[in-house]
């Protein structure tokens, strides 16, 4: 185990949320930019996924909203491409 501070523990670290507008991504994906991790939302709602990068930014976190539809590949595809490029790679998706 680290000394990290557990507030800090995803520091730097890039995740990529899938369905990070919804009821249960939206609190992960804030609960990871609270500690440290750069964030992108990946949903099919363009919509929830904005809501939740503007939560997470008035949060004080760093957030990006990407299209994805987890039941189409090309989707999957072209998304994570924007997540890479968007936070200069992935750590966990």
């Amino acid at each position: 185990m680290t000394d990290t501070p557990y507030s800090q523990r995803l520091q730097g670290l890039r995740v990529v949320v899938a369905g990070g507008g919804g009821a249960i991504g939206a609190p992960i994906a804030l609960a990871c930019a609270a500690q440290g991790a750069r964030v992108v939302i990946a949903d099919i709602s363009e919509k929830y996924a904005q809501e939740t990068v503007d939560a997470t930014v008035a949060a004080g976190g760093e957030a990006h909203a990407v299209h994805i539809d987890v039941g189409d590949l090309g989707s999957i595809a072209a998304g994570i491409g924007e997540a890479k490029a968007a936070l200069g790679g992935i750590y966990t998706l």
